[in-house]
C-alpha cells in the first residue's frame, strides 16, 4: 500500500445527519477502505473522502446521483 494520501473534497446537496449516514453507509459498501466523513454545517455541505488510492471524483458523483443526491467538486 502506498503512503500517499488522496482526499477529494465535494460540495453536496446532503440535508440532514440521517441522509449523509445513508451516504456514507453505501460509499463505504463499494469501497471499504475509504475513510468518509460530512460537514453539514459548512454552507457547501461537504463530503471529504480519504483513500490511499486515486479517487474516482466523477464515479462518486454518479453513484451519489443514483441515490438521489448531487455532488461536485469543491
Amino acid at each position: 500500500m502506498t503512503n500517499i494520501l488522496y482526499i477529494e473534497v465535494l460540495k453536496t446537496d446532503l440535508q440532514n445527519t440521517a441522509q449523509a449516514e445513508f451516504v456514507i453507509s453505501r460509499l463505504l459498501q463499494q469501497q471499504p477502505a475509504w475513510k468518509i466523513n460530512t460537514d453539514l454545517e459548512d454552507c457547501d455541505n461537504i463530503l471529504r473522502i480519504a483513500s490511499h488510492f486515486e479517487i474516482d471524483v466523477a464515479w462518486v458523483c454518479t453513484f451519489l446521483e443514483g441515490l438521489g443526491c448531487r455532488a461536485e467538486i469543491l
